[in-house]
C-alpha cells in the first residue's frame, strides 16, 4: 500500500510475508514503482511492475521449488488495486491462482472478470471510505456473477491502514479469517 506514493513496507508488506513464511509460504515483497508522474502513470508502472513480478515467479518456481499452482498475489489499498489488476488483466505467463486484495478495490467498468479469474479473499472496515466500500462490493458482485469463489469480509471498525497492526479493533481478525481461508484452499496446512 501508500497511494502510488510511499510503500507501507512493513506492517503492508514485509510483516505479512513473514506471517506467510511461519506458515510454510514462500513469500515475496513487491517494490514497484511509486512517486513519479501522475497518479494514472503510476497506477500503470504499478500494474507492469506486478504482472513482471508474477511472471518471473512463475517462470522461476522449479529453481526456486515453489509449487506452481500455488502462487498469488496479496496488497493493502494501492496494493490491493495491483493485486486486482493482475487478477484480471494476466496474461498466459502470469495467471495467480489466488488473490488477496485487503481494503481497496476497483471501480465497477474498470475490470473485466476473466472466466477463469482465480478466487478471492478481501478485507476491510466498515469505517474506511466510502469508494473503498463500493469498490469491493463491486468486486464481490462481479466475482460472483461469473461464478468464481470470493469471500468478502467487512468489520465493523478498523478504518484504512490496518495491515498486521492490532489496534483493538474489529479488523484485528482478519488475519485468522485468511488462514481460515488458505486452509481451505490447501494453500496452507493448519497451524
Amino acid at each position: 500500500g501508500g497511494g502510488f506514493n510511499i510503500l507501507a513496507i512493513e506492517h503492508e508488506g514485509r510483516d505479512v510475508a513473514r506471517w506467510l513464511n511461519q506458515r510454510g509460504v514462500t513469500a515475496f515483497v513487491l517494490r514497484y514503482r511509486i512517486g513519479i508522474g501522475s497518479t494514472e502513470y503510476r497506477r500503470k508502472a504499478g500494474v507492469e511492475d506486478a504482472l513482471l513480478a508474477m511472471k518471473t515467479v512463475r517462470r522461476r518456481a522449479a529453481e526456486w521449488k515453489i509449487n506452481p499452482r500455488r502462487i498469488g498475489m496479496m496488497g493493502f489499498s494501492a496494493g490491493a488495486f495491483l493485486t486486482l489488476a493482475v487478477a484480471t488483466q494476466y496474461t498466459p505467463e502470469s495467471p495467480p491462482d489466488f488473490a488477496m486484495p485487503i481494503y481497496d478495490g476497483l471501480p465497477d467498468g474498470y475490470y473485466k472478470v476473466p472466466a477463469d479469474a482465480p478466487p478471492l479473499f478481501m478485507a476491510l472496515a466498515f469505517d474506511d471510505r466510502e469508494r473503498t466500500i463500493a469498490g469491493a462490493t463491486g468486486v464481490f458482485r462481479s466475482w460472483k456473477k461469473a461464478n468464481i469463489p470470493a469471500e468478502l469480509h467487512i468489520f465493523h471498525d478498523g478504518a484504512h491502514g490496518f495491515g498486521m497492526n492490532k489496534k483493538g479493533k474489529a479488523s484485528d481478525s482478519w488475519i485468522e479469517l485468511l488462514e481460515r481461508w488458505m486452509n481451505r484452499l490447501g494453500l496452507i496446512t493448519a497451524s
